[in-house]
């Protein structure tokens, strides 16, 4: 008695899991066939075209950007134009100092023109 009803009981459980499965077909079914499963198919491609299009643009801006230079690049030609200030400012004193000696000479009493 036992086992037949766990045999009553296992194919109710069988038969209730193919109704479900038999109500899920069917309901998708429907939504396919309705106006909202079309709104929801276009808004999927509307989506699906324009990642293409992000997609594209993306790429042409890496292809854009791909001859700049680096952070590397530019922090060394920083370093070379930090040396060349520095190297045109000691060059500067220099032409100041030979300058303020020609100009001293030149106001000395008895100084050649």
């Amino acid at each position: 008695m036992l086992n037949t009803i766990i045999a009553l009981v296992g194919l109710a459980a069988a038969l209730i899991s193919a109704g479900a499965a038999v109500y899920a077909v069917r309901q998708v079914s429907r939504l396919r066939r309705s106006d909202e499963w079309r709104a929801l198919e276009g808004g999927v491609n509307s989506i699906t075209s324009k990642q293409g299009l992000l997609e594209q643009r993306v790429d042409t801006l890496e292809a854009a950007v791909s001859h700049l230079p680096t952070r590397a690049d530019i922090a060394r030609v920083e370093g070379a134009i930090a040396t060349v200030r520095s190297e045109v400012h000691d060059a500067k004193k220099g032409v100041d100092r030979i300058e303020e000696l020609l100009l001293r000479d030149a106001l000395r009493p008895g100084a050649r023109s």
